[in-house]
């Protein structure tokens, strides 16, 4: 951990506006910018008795320039310190570039090569390269060098003066000894300050790359268990549509159940499913459906439930609601079913259509609660459309049962009506030139014969022949000549039996009303006798009367 006194400064808004820079370069303006304050700070406190001593030491040898010098030197750090929000970075870090270089020159002019010149040229090249960017930190870097060279240049060619004698040999001047001492000090800073910051943002970085790592971390798992959810969900709601598709196509309640329970127990990832239907009498819940091996033993076992027992399936009949046991072995309300030892999680929906609760459907689970509100609203909806398909399917067993009934009571009908035809009725009908067809004839399909049909009865043949062999085209077309025509005889059989059975229905209406327009029974029997000879055209009729008639209670 990096230590208290190396505080931490956020760049200024100004210079660096977080909407227009890229992280990466915010956290680096962000160190150079801690790098400078802490190397201005503290060389601005370590550098004050150092001003002091030698301000007052140049005084005394008579030397106020190189006093105006130092204070000059001084001030020129403190605005460097102080002036960060009147400034920019950049312009404050050539600044103290410029600082390191005065220092740097001065002291070369005092103690020449054998002085702390080159250690203040030193530290202006590391200052640059860490505070200045790209070509600027080459450039300070390059001017630091420069510089050494120039001074170097100029002390050999005698164009500057030769330090005094007294400035190489100072062993005994105690400013001497503090010059030194603050360069250690200064340069120490610098380097051990750079050093001390950029260990502290490392550390930073490495623990925001583990949180980054471990957050990063989280939100996969979290996206993975979204990715399971959402996957099982669309698994569920796809199979909740094929139910729905299914069940407008499947008319066989057993089929239709088997199929519901089969895809339901896939998609949710079932322990068990079934399906219950009351009884004739409404007071048991006959298992008719159920998956697995435990479906079927409970099946061949004839398994039932009372209705409103202690059983999920007959409360929620008895209620008319789903009950929904996250835990099995605490709910009061639940059947211990000796086929079922694993169940943990059980769901009891009842099938309900127009008002009337005709079964239930118990989707049960081996995990503790396993099922969530998305879960049972999609079961709701599938046992909705469970209770409504077998609903149909009974409706349409029923309906296929009376049809049945109609056809062979229609079938019965006809067939009658075509037995009381009279045989003048029906004439065999060739045309004007008849021949008999050859066996040549029928072997090289120039013949071509065709029941004639009324419904599923075969009352004739018509035998077609022609010079030229048939096309199945033509006998298609001849067939269908034919079915139109065996839709018209039944047709003219039905209209022939209405109008016969209307004529008898008026016949009686008639005797009945003559019969009844007298009270006197002689004239009554006469009327009776009349009218059958004359309905049935009989040449003879009599009414014979017993002797003993039994007596009419009054």
């Amino acid at each position: 951990m990096a230590s208290p006194f190396f505080r931490r400064s956020r760049p200024q808004p100004q210079e660096h506006p977080p909407s227009s820079s890229p992280p990466s370069l915010r956290s680096v303006t962000a160190t150079r910018e801690e790098v400078f304050n802490f190397l201005t700070r503290a060389t601005s406190a370590a550098a004050l008795p150092v001003v002091i001593v030698n301000t007052h030491s140049a005084i005394l040898h008579g030397a106020p320039r190189r006093a105006a010098a130092y204070v000059a030197l001084y001030i020129t750090l403190l605005v460097a310190t102080f002036s960060r929000r009147l400034l920019p970075f950049s312009l404050r870090a050539w600044g103290l570039v410029a600082l390191l270089w005065a220092v740097a020159l001065t002291t070369y002019l005092n103690t020449g090569i054998r002085g702390d010149g080159r250690i203040w040229i030193m530290g202006a090249v590391v200052t640059a390269g860490v505070l200045l960017n790209g070509f600027q930190a080459v450039l300070g870097i390059g001017i630091s060098l420069a510089l050494h060279g120039i001074v170097g240049w100029l002390f050999i060619h005698r164009v500057l003066p030769l330090p005094p004698v007294e400035g190489l040999v100072t062993s005994e001047l105690p400013e001497a000894w503090v010059n030194t001492g603050f360069t250690m000090i200064a340069i120490g800073l610098v380097a051990g300050g750079i050093v001390a910051i950029n260990r502290s943002r490392l550390e930073q970085s490495l623990e925001e790359s583990q949180e980054l790592t471990s957050a990063l971390e989280e939100e996969r798992q979290r996206l993975e268990r979204q990715e399971r959810a959402l996957r099982r969900r669309v698994a569920q709601l796809r199979a909740a549509s094929e139910v729905a598709r299914v069940a407008t196509t499947l008319l066989d309640e057993q089929e239709l159940m088997d199929y519901v329970l089969r895809t339901v127990q896939e998609s949710f990832d079932l322990y068990y499913a079934g399906i219950f239907l009351l009884d004739e009498r409404g007071e048991y819940a006959v298992l008719r459906a159920g998956t697995g091996e435990a479906g079927k033993r409970m099946l061949q076992d004839g398994h039932r439930l009372a209705v409103g027992g202690t059983s999920m399936i007959g409360w929620c009949i008895a209620n008319r609601k789903l009950r929904l046991a996250l835990d099995v072995g605490r709910d009061p309300v639940q059947f211990s079913n000796p086929y079922l030892p694993h169940t943990r999680t059980e769901l009891a929906i009842p099938l309900i259509v127009r008002d009337e609760v005709i079964g239930a459907m118990t989707i049960q689970s081996e995990r503790s609660q396993a099922f969530d509100e998305d879960d049972i609203r999609i079961l709701q909806g599938i046992a909705d459309t469970l209770a409504s398909a077998l609903n149909n399917a009974r409706l349409f067993r029923t309906t296929q049962e009376t049809l049945s009934e109609l056809q062979a009571i229609h079938a019965q009908f006809l067939s009658q009506a075509w037995s009381d035809l009279p045989e003048s009725g029906i004439q065999v009908l060739q045309s004007e030139e008849t021949t008999t067809p050859s066996r040549e004839s029928e072997t090289t399909g120039r013949l071509l014969r065709l029941p004639l049909q009324v419904r599923d009865a075969v009352v004739g043949e018509v035998v077609l022949e022609r010079d030229t062999p048939w096309s199945e085209e033509e006998q298609a077309l001849a067939q269908a000549l034919l079915y139109q025509a065996g839709v018209a005889l039944e047709n003219a059989g039905l209209l022939t039996e209405s109008l016969r059975r209307a004529a008898q229905e008026q016949l009686l209406g008639q005797i009945s009303a003559h019969v009844g327009a007298t009270l006197d029974m002689d004239q009554m029997l006469r009327t009776i006798v009349r009218e059958l000879q004359e309905a049935l055209g009989l040449q003879e009729a009599e009414i014979r009367l017993s002797s003993t008639l039994p007596a009419i209670e009054e």
